[in-house]
């Protein structure tokens, strides 16, 4: 068998152990409607897709774990997981998990949330054995001598050694939330503005041109990545009135420099006193200037220094959902 498919009926069921239910299908590749499993009673998962040496992804972004207590084997052998999302699994009551991801050893990456928990955790043995390629969030790498719960945490380092990363909270063009940036992101982006009220996505990583907004724009940006691995430029959206700073300046005259001004973040301080943005909002500066003498400062200030008279303009730019790295965060108590 090659493919399961779990029926939308199957949602009204209640089961209290999935021992198993998957064990032992080395041929298995994918499983269809897992999203309809209720597992808020189950108190026993151990086995459950053991042996399923084919399968390449398993979405468990619907389980609830509250309830659960084995874990024994869950994963064992699952030689084709290169990747597991275990980022809604709330462990506070599991006791058990022995060989929980043993002979994984293609998998390369385990993400946990704030609720895994080892606090209930009795019986570990041979946890990670095998796990080769596992590498935590921050370079901790597959140590055999360390095979058991005690590296089931997030990675803090050499500090505190772990095999577990921390899911990251943002991934552009990742719609449908996996991880992953692929055709099946296309598919569910296209679904969304076809029919946004039936679909389920990331908006904030639908956002694929940066721009606050999620349309046919988003759905152009997109499979130009899939093209070409390149994101666009990314458009910001423009807050408040983008004519405030437009004037003609001297920067001979030192209460026009624009050094100054910027450093000094009066344009901030006029909006903040205008009430459009409250403090700490991350703001984006970009500078048009009409002359060909302009200086780029550091990439992280995102700020342009004109080193001559010129009229110029200053566009204040609010983006939310932009990466950190695209970001400035303004205290309106200091300067940049």
């Amino acid at each position: 068998m090659t493919k399961a498919v779990i029926d939308p009926s199957f949602a009204d069921y209640r089961p209290t152990s999935t021992n198993g239910w998957f064990y032992d299908m080395p041929y298995l590749q994918s499983i269809t409607g897992i999203q309809y499993l209720n597992t808020i009673e189950v108190t026993d998962m151990s086995e459950m897709f053991a042996g399923c040496g084919s399968l390449p992804s398993i979405d468990l972004s619907g389980f609830n774990t509250a309830n659960v207590v084995m874990m024994y084997g869950m994963f064992e052998s699952c030689h084709s997981l290169t990747r597991l999302d275990l980022s809604t699994f709330n462990t506070a009551n599991v006791s058990t998990m022995t060989r929980m991801f043993t002979n994984c050893e293609h998998l390369q990456t385990i993400y946990v949330g704030d609720e895994w928990s080892n606090a209930s955790l009795l019986y570990s043995g041979r946890m990670f054995a095998g796990c080769n390629s596992l590498v935590g969030g921050q370079g901790t790498t597959y140590d055999e001598g360390h095979v058991d719960g005690g590296y089931a945490h997030i990675d803090g380092g050499p500090s505190n050694p772990g095999y577990f990363s921390k899911r990251p909270a943002y991934t552009r063009g990742d719609v449908n939330d996996d991880l992953d940036v692929n055709m099946d992101d296309l598919s569910a982006l296209i679904n969304y503005l076809l029919a946004s009220e039936g679909s389920v996505i990331s908006l904030s990583n639908a956002d694929c041109n940066t721009n606050g907004n999620v349309n046919m724009d988003d759905l152009s940006a997109l499979i130009n990545y899939l093209l070409s691995d390149t994101w666009p430029e990314p458009v910001y959206t423009v807050v408040g009135t983008p004519n405030l700073f437009e004037s003609e300046w001297d920067l001979n005259d030192e209460r026009n420099n624009m050094n100054n001004m910027i450093k000094g973040a009066d344009g901030i301080y006029r909006l903040n006193k205008a009430g459009w943005f409250p403090e700490g909002t991350e703001i984006y500066f970009r500078i048009v200037c009409n002359h060909s003498y302009a200086y780029s400062w550091p990439a992280e200030d995102r700020l342009i220094y004109i080193y001559e008279t010129g009229a110029f303009s200053i566009d204040i730019i609010f983006n939310p959902n932009a990466p950190d790295d695209q970001k400035i965060n303004v205290d309106m108590n200091k300067i940049f």
